[in-house]
């Protein structure tokens, strides 16, 4: 077998890119639509986007990251029993509601440590051993990890005052197969999970901070 083909072919099992795209991988709340168990009534801007990195899973991603997570966080503040509603506001400024919340994406990746040097190995595995080295290699083990980061900020609208305002990190890893690692799944998933343990970072800060609110309201109501 030619030189060249062997490197193609490892190239090709080794680092499959985005040529296909992955749903997101997120575990929902079991309460995701409707009204919650809570008494408040808090108003949620659209996310910004924020990331001053890398946004290599957005090419992976199958849809648009922002639109899934606003969906997400609605999702996870009615499932921390301090919300009766969530409600997405595009005009913050008139917004009937105990708490403007404004959250940010601030970090949203995958990656793998050293990756331009495994993809190096890869090629020269195939190059000196043939494909069935280049195979041996891409079957090892490699960590994998997924980075995401959101700022919260959380404001009282009856007193104007700024309740919480900080940024959350999710950082998750795990040990996979090089052939695995780079996968537009692999990439949407680890990014996904990460995203989950720093917005539940974030609901138990809100827990704290909205505690004294939930047992007594004062929210204005949204009916007509």
């Amino acid at each position: 077998m030619k030189p060249y083909v062997l490197l193609f072919a490892c190239a090709v099992m080794l680092m499959c890119g985005c040529a296909t795209k992955s749903k997101f991988v997120y575990n929902q709340p079991i309460q995701q639509t409707g009204k919650g168990t809570g008494t408040l009534v808090a108003a949620l801007t659209q996310i910004s986007d924020s990331r001053t990195g890398k946004k290599e899973v957005d090419e992976c991603y199958d849809g648009e990251p922002l639109k899934d997570i606003q969906a997400i966080l609605e999702s996870e503040l009615l499932s921390t029993n301090l919300f009766e509603q969530v409600v997405t506001v595009t005009d913050a400024a008139n917004a009937k509601a105990d708490v403007m919340i404004t959250p940010a994406l601030t970090r949203f990746d995958w990656e793998v440590p050293d990756y331009e040097t495994m993809k190096s190995y890869a090629f020269l595995a195939g190059f000196f051993t043939g494909i069935v080295g280049g195979a041996i290699y891409g079957s090892t083990d490699t960590d994998v990890y997924g980075d995401s980061g959101i700022q919260m900020r959380v404001t009282e609208l009856a007193s104007g005052k700024v309740v919480l305002n900080k940024s959350y990190s999710g950082h998750h890893e795990e040990k996979m197969i090089k052939f695995k690692c780079d996968t537009p799944e692999t990439k949407v998933r680890m990014a996904g999970t990460s995203l989950q343990k720093a917005i539940a970072a974030m609901k138990s800060d809100l827990a704290d901070v909205l505690a004294h609110q939930a047992k007594a309201p004062v929210h204005v109501s949204t009916s007509q």
